[in-house]
């Protein structure tokens, strides 16, 4: 059985589960580190969901996060036995950094 990682696991950029999430200036919207980044460096300067001016220097890590998604991807993979990234798309899939 398949399963879909919760929303707030999920980089809006990537939309894949985040292994390194990050939360913007915004304090509210988080990113897989490595998306933002780009997406700042080479798209725009903005947050991609609130619009909200920001560089690569306002993201924070957000290690509570982290912590969770860890917790949730271990226990599936408990319940699954499965190695994999559920139901959300692999990073060699998605190269752009369009939202």
């Amino acid at each position: 059985e398949d399963l879909t990682a919760p929303e707030h696991m999920v980089c809006p950029i990537s939309l894949e589960i985040m292994v390194d999430p990050v939360v913007c200036v915004d304090g509210y919207h988080n990113f897989e580190r490595y998306h933002i980044e780009r997406f700042l460096s080479k798209v725009k300067s903005e947050c991609p969901v609130s619009r909200q001016a920001m560089c690569a220097e306002d993201i924070k890590e957000n290690t509570g996060l982290k912590k969770e998604i860890l917790e949730w991807v271990n226990e599936n993979r408990a319940k699954t036995g499965k190695d994999e990234h559920f139901d959300n798309k692999s990073s060699e899939d998605s190269d752009s950094c369009e939202v």
